[in-house]
């Protein structure tokens, strides 16, 4: 910002209009008194465009309420079409990089500005594009019999060691202790509490021991003797969902140069998400903030317009 800048100067003692020797004398006090008035006023005026979440959250707008799902928020963004966007902990963005012509998921803490995510227009904040895809598939029996198989035995054990947390009240430190306590497996609560909440995309642990020890925890023979098909099995989704990523990018690049595919493909129904049911919003800035807040769900992980803004504060 212009004024920021002739501020700056003044504060050396450097006069943005002269040389770098010339010197601000004593008596240009009132000068110096307007410009840090401008850059006061410049600085009022941005933050009144700027979503302000600290205002939002002490306001109780859009912090978590009694009854309502609730996010864990720890980055914000703008998109240069002006809306904003609350991050959740876990969180994976679709982003899609039109330089290499492909679609990978990032992380908030990854993202930067210029990175261009891919929303559904039917939000829910514990998925991406890619997990609803991947139902759509499944449910129109558009996947192959392994696949489907598959992505069972991945949410089987995830959904068995939820049950068991619920049902003995446990805190995720102390599901951590009792896992720790089978098989002998290391296993941190950052990453035990990952695999559980709703927004992460964590398919499966990446050590097949750990399957046998959620097995023993629960108390599930099958997930024991067996363990090698459900770690096979979390491979087998990881490995698709890289091909419905592979998919998104195809169906974007297609849909500029409105290239169609062929009626009842499975790649139809990815096509279809992102010609009817997708936009794509370009990150002009992203920040951490300096404490994670908790907001209702439903304001998380998606574009948020400056009329719902307004709403809100």
């Amino acid at each position: 910002m212009a004024s920021y800048d002739r501020m700056m100067n003044l504060k050396m003692n450097i006069d943005a209009e002269s040389t770098e020797q010339d010197i601000v004398a004593d008596d240009d006090k009132d000068n110096i008194q307007n410009i840090r008035e401008i850059f006061e006023l410049d600085r009022f005026v941005e933050e009144l465009s700027t979503f302000n979440i600290d205002r939002a959250v002490s306001s109780g707008s859009i912090g978590s309420g009694s009854g309502t799902m609730s996010a864990e928020v720890n980055y914000i963004g703008t998109f240069t079409t002006g809306e904003q966007i609350l991050f959740s902990k876990y969180y994976s963005a679709v982003v899609f990089n039109a330089g290499e012509k492909k679609v990978i998921e990032v992380t908030a803490d990854k993202l930067s500005q210029g990175d261009v995510i891919v929303f559904t227009k039917k939000n829910d904040y514990t998925r991406n594009i890619a997990d609803i895809i991947f139902d759509q598939l499944k449910n129109n029996n558009r996947l192959d019999g392994k696949i489907t198989k598959a992505s069972f035995l991945a949410a089987y054990w995830k959904k068995c060691l939820l049950n068991y947390k619920e049902s003995h009240n446990l805190s995720y430190k102390a599901l951590t202790e009792s896992l720790k306590k089978h098989n002998g497996i290391t296993v941190q609560g950052q990453t035990v509490r990952q695999w559980l909440v709703p927004e992460s995309h964590i398919i499966g642990p990446r050590n097949e021991n750990v399957i046998i020890a959620i097995g023993k925890l629960v108390g599930d023979e099958n997930m024991i003797s067996n363990s090698s098909d459900y770690f096979n099995a979390c491979r087998t989704v990881r490995h698709y969902r890289r091909e419905i990523l592979s998919m998104i990018a195809q169906a974007i690049n297609d849909s500029l140069s409105m290239n169609r595919p062929a009626p009842g493909s499975p790649f139809e129904i990815v096509y279809k998400n992102i010609e009817n049911l997708s936009d794509m919003f370009e990150i002009e800035t992203i920040h951490e903030l300096d404490k994670a807040i908790t907001v209702n769900a439903n304001m998380v992980n998606k574009p948020i317009s400056l009329d719902e803004m307004e709403m809100l504060l």
